[in-house]
């Protein structure tokens, strides 16, 4: 699943499902979050990207060490969160540039949807950008 948040220029935020046209238009930034992605959504991370390939394996390839790449255009973090599943940790992948935020886990992420959900009900949180 790819859900968006699209912080416009006018100051409109959008949120939506699906990765829909996501360079359309004048914006912000925005945060393109994958959730369990299909094989077509992680080909999609890949083609509309234009992100390092050794990062996107590392977002493929199982439980990768905590690190923070810089690509120059873009940071690449791989951070470990607690499992609410076990004792193993949970993997989540965030690229970060000046205009967006995409994140990538391999499962639904009690994190992530908290930040989402905290975003949605202060829309000032939003406006202040990617970092």
């Amino acid at each position: 699943m790819i859900r968006t948040l699209t912080v416009k220029h006018q100051g409109d935020i959008v949120f939506s499902e699906g990765a829909g046209d996501l360079f359309a238009g004048e914006i912000n930034w925005r945060w393109v979050d994958f959730i369990s992605p299909t094989e077509e959504e992680v080909k999609y991370l890949s083609s509309a990207f234009d992100f390092h390939h050794l990062a996107i394996e590392d977002c493929l390839h199982g439980l990768q060490r905590p690190k923070a790449d810089d690509y120059g255009d873009y940071r690449f973090f791989v951070l470990h969160s607690p499992s609410e599943f076990g004792t193993l940790p949970y993997e989540i992948n965030i690229f970060q540039g000046e205009k967006f935020i995409v994140t990538f886990h391999q499962r639904s992420s009690e994190t992530i949807d908290s930040i989402w959900l905290q975003l949605k009900e202060n829309s000032e949180r939003a406006e202040k950008g990617p970092e």
